[in-house]
């Protein structure tokens, strides 16, 4: 069951946990269901057809969801503003060799192999959910920055035309060029 925003306890960080096997999937909300509220789909359709009820601060998803194609369902996931800054926790089976070269075509940030136990899967899930929490930080910086920044240059821009209109007005010989210089200052601050 998805978590819907509107009953969603905010206390709890909400994952997303896209498995079609009913095993993975009670391991999952077993390990992680005290500290985490916990949302199942059998897979990545299933979550976008839902995918506008529910938030998710991570997910976490069988790497076989993925087997057919580029995560082109991902992507599509991901486009939703709900999970588009969630994480992505894969789960690959024992043995399966294209773990990192899957894992990078995919957009996946880490992944696990089966069969996991409950304090890796808390470890890897708490150190997404850290170098997410950092990376909005990151972005929250960078956005006043850039906010900063085209202000300062507003502000020069400003005043580098104030200072030229100045230099006109201190040129001027008669009342006349004095008043066409006013004029002209004023009209460039609109």
């Amino acid at each position: 069951m998805f978590v819907d925003e509107s009953e969603a306890s905010n206390d709890l960080h909400h994952i997303l946990m896209i498995d079609d096997d009913p095993d993975n999937q009670r391991l999952v909300t077993e390990y992680l269901g005290d500290s985490f509220q916990i949302s199942c789909r059998a897979s990545i359709d299933d979550a976008l057809m839902q995918a506008d009820r529910y938030t998710a601060d991570i997910i976490i998803a069988d790497a076989e969801q993925f087997a057919k194609g580029p995560g082109d369902g991902l992507l599509g996931l991901k486009d939703r503003n709900t999970v588009a800054n969630a994480p992505l926790l894969l789960i690959f089976g024992d043995g399966n060799e294209i773990r990192l070269p899957q894992l990078s075509t995919i957009g996946g940030d880490d992944y696990i192999v089966k069969p996991f136990n409950a304090n890796d899967l808390k470890i890897r899930v708490m150190h997404l959910l850290e170098r997410s929490s950092r990376f909005c930080e990151l972005k929250s910086t960078v956005d006043f920055v850039s906010s900063a920044a085209m202000t300062a240059m507003t502000s020069m821009s400003e005043m580098g035309t104030l200072i030229e209109t100045l230099k006109k007005f201190n040129a001027c010989d008669d009342w006349q060029s004095l008043a066409r210089v006013s004029i002209d200052g004023i009209a460039a601050f609109s």
